[in-house]
């Protein structure tokens, strides 16, 4: 195959032999039939050469005048026609049969190819020990590369000066081109390259001048984070929108700004400012640890009594104002088929194998036209047996199997901005691949769509399990989801107040959900996430009397992951929309900075801070001859009359919210159950824990969730009092293998 490069040639000046160094080149890219042409700024090049390479009329030669580029190389390398470039300065001498080796390690795969000076017996020791001292001050850093700063010959194309901005002027261009360009995903070679004739002796000044730009470079580039580099429209074209950070290669497939994902968990002014709390927390301790811990104590108590408060007044809002949109079946009845418009139902699927044909019996059996249906089955590359399945599952023509293609991050939110892309209905939902909507719950979306105002861009339906009996744990998660979905969501619609979504059956005009840009790929909590930030957008949601029923986790260490997961994004969430907290204040009359830090930022801070105030609680009554008075003292009359009030009357409604819950569920039979909730709380704090630790060490990791739990009591299932999937419309199947962890 015949290659094409264009060779930018620098620092020619007035030395000898340029004419006779041309030629050469000539000669040996001819050998290697490699079509070529060679570009020289005129103040680049010495009158004398200058008047040698035009006399060489035989070569393809262009000579630059104009300067319209401040980097008159960057300038030239722009304004070649080849897609490869190799760049030479010239005033290095390397020798060019190192030109046929830099072109095979192109052919093996290399996108950039920097040369090592290899120098003559005459080098001297100072510029050898030089180079040797940057060598190795990179591998402290962790760039591990033996790579000669200085070397003059670099191979690399112009997608790659496109895509990192490079400079070539610079003093440490090499630098730049082989960190930044491993850390944009190319591979990097090095190749040793003879000097043929050493490099004039420096002065000592030039050199401690070299090595402050050195060290401010270093502070500029190589001790900054690193960068994120987006892909280039050419790589775009093909794998769809991306970047790659530190050498990894992402596809969110969305251009949503990294600002606003979770991808950099917390922002430099974020770190800076809870490492400066941290340390005036530290300092206060230290100089009065008893003042400072009577602060916290006080602090905390303040806000338990705040949150229990805000949770009494949305139940009772709930309750007064009822404010879900209900749609009846009369109204359904009076619906004509040829008005109903085209739905999309994503149903992402990782690993679940095992629930699919329990999903697709779901979706059969909705009650809504299959012609005007858009169902996408979102699948991993990787995941092979669920792709397989897939294929033998006899899937109904309005069924479409989407191969989301393997990238980071492997997350829900991911395949769902990769579906959203093929959506071609009005209205979509996203469905779970272990749900079973309602029959009737497409038809009653759509119909609360044409009652409300074009603000409203989602329509929520409420969760429940079709499992609430299996075990004791399946309970006390059916009672925590009948509080939530049923009172508290409702309770925050009557106020207008941001909406962290449910998982799953919130329903969109894709539209608006297209101009917002999707889900937040790296949020594994995307749901909340996508609801704060419609919010922030001036777009409501609204709570509709359907409900989906899903399969409550029925295994402790199954919960465990999960709940760590779904809190480890809310911390994302919070921590990401508190990166600008003045797009919460549209008016003085809307406070959603305040219902967001009530909503999101208590659910997580009360996880982490339980423990230790039910720990101090059990240990002063229990050891309270010994330790009473110390742990009274951090208690003033005011703190200490909120605190028994927040302790006696506090659990008593918290646990009463989720009878009521309950009751309004005709969940009866679990009611009793209700008074072992705090052991739950204990696992949602040791939930806590968890994330915190995968906030640091692993922030995008999805914890996947093993589904198909439940078959193994179909027949516990199916007996129970409680309405169900059955009662839903769909059939229960059991797989022919067990669940399996992913």
């Amino acid at each position: 195959m015949k290659k094409n490069i264009s060779i930018v040639i620098s620092s020619i000046g007035e030395e000898d032999g340029f004419d006779k160094y041309l030629k050469k080149l000539d000669k040996i890219l001819r050998k290697k039939r490699v079509s070529y042409e060679i570009i020289i700024h005129a103040l680049e090049i010495g009158e004398t050469n200058l008047k040698k390479a035009i006399e060489l009329k035989c070569l393809p030669l262009m000579i630059i005048k104009e300067n319209k580029d401040k980097d008159r190389l960057l300038y030239c390398l722009k304004k070649a026609k080849n897609e490869e470039l190799l760049l030479i300065d010239y005033d290095k001498n390397f020798d060019p049969e190192t030109i046929p080796l830099i072109l095979s390690l192109r052919e093996k795969g290399a996108d950039i190819v920097i040369t090592n000076g290899v120098g003559c017996k005459n080098e001297t020791l100072l510029n050898r020990y030089y180079c040797k001292f940057i060598k190795t001050f990179l591998v402290k850093l962790g760039h591990n590369l033996d790579i000669d700063p200085f070397s003059g010959i670099r191979f690399f194309t112009k997608e790659i000066i496109e895509r990192l901005e490079l400079k070539p002027k610079e003093h440490f261009f090499n630098l730049q081109l082989a960190i930044e360009g491993i850390g944009a995903g190319y591979e990097l070679s090095i190749v040793e390259n003879k000097i043929k004739k050493p490099q004039k002796e420096k002065k000592f000044s030039e050199r401690l001048n070299t090595f402050k730009k050195f060290i401010n470079y270093s502070f500029a580039n190589l001790l900054s984070p690193a960068k994120i580099f987006p892909f280039h429209k050419n790589i775009q074209k093909n794998k769809g929108i991306g970047f790659h950070y530190n050498g990894v290669e992402f596809v969110p497939h969305t251009d949503l700004p990294n600002r606003e994902t979770a991808f950099i968990s917390a922002f430099l002014e974020q770190k800076v400012l809870i490492v400066s709390f941290l340390s005036l927390i530290t300092f206060s301790f230290i100089r009065d640890w008893h003042a400072t811990l009577k602060f916290i104590i006080g602090s905390i108590t303040v806000f338990y009594f705040a949150d229990l408060f805000f949770g009494i007044f949305l139940i009772v809002r709930s309750f007064v104002k009822n404010p879900e949109i209900k749609i009846t079946r009369n109204e359904i009845e009076k619906i004509k088929e040829k008005d109903l418009p085209r739905y999309t139902i994503f149903c992402p699927l990782y690993k679940e194998w095992q629930v699919l044909r329990q999903f697709v019996n779901a979706i059969s059996k909705l009650d809504y036209p299959k012609n005007k249906l858009q169902v996408l089955l979102l699948l991993e590359e990787n995941d092979e047996r669920t792709i397989e399945e897939a294929k033998k599952a006899n899937l109904p023509e309005y069924f479409n199997v989407l191969v989301v293609p393997h990238s980071q991050p492997k997350t829900k939110p991911k395949a769902l901005n990769y579906g959203l892309k093929y959506a071609n209905g009005k209205y979509a939902v996203i469905y779970d691949a272990e749900d079973v909507p309602e029959k009737d719950q497409l038809k009653k979306a759509f119909l609360a769509f044409q009652k409300i105002e074009n603000n409203t861009i989602c329509v929520q339906a409420k969760l429940n399990y079709y499992n609430p009996n299996q075990n004791l744990l399946t309970k006390l998660f059916t009672a925590e989801y009948s509080l939530w979905f049923d009172l508290t969501l409702t309770g925050l619609q009557s106020i207008n107040a941001p909406i962290p979504l449910g998982g799953t059956s919130n329903h969109f005009r894709v539209t608006e959900l297209k101009k917002l840009k999707g889900w937040d790929p790296f949020n594994v909590t995307e749901d909340c996430d996508l609801g704060i930030r419609l919010a922030k957008r001036g777009y409501t949601t609204k709570i509709i009397n359907s409900t989906t029923y899903e399969e409550a986790n029925s295994n402790y260490l199954n919960w465990i992951r999960q709940r760590s997961r779904w809190i480890k994004g809310y911390i994302q969430t919070y921590l990401v929309h508190m990166r600008n907290p003045k797009q919460f204040i549209a008016t003085l009359k809307k406070p959603d900075l305040l219902t967001f830090q009530l909503i999101v930022g208590t659910k997580i801070l009360s996880n982490f801070i339980n423990p230790f105030m039910w720990l101090t609680t059990i240990s002063y009554f229990l050891f309270r001859p010994w330790i009473g008075t110390t742990i009274e003292s951090f208690y003033p009359p005011v703190i200490l009359y909120l605190g028994v009030f927040c302790l006696v009357f506090g659990n008593f409604v918290y646990i009463y919210y989720y009878m009521i819950g309950l009751a309004k569920r005709n969940h009866y039979e679990i009611i009793k159950y209700v008074f072992l909730i705090p052991f739950y709380w204990w696992g949602m704090s040791i939930a806590a824990w968890k994330a915190l630790y995968e906030m640091v060490y692993k922030p995008h990791y999805w914890a996947k969730t093993v589904h198909g739990l439940h078959f193994g009591n179909r027949k516990k299932i199916i007996k129970s009092k409680s309405l169900g999937a059955e009662q839903a419309g769909a059939q229960i199947i059991s797989p022919k293998e067990p669940a399996t962890v992913n």
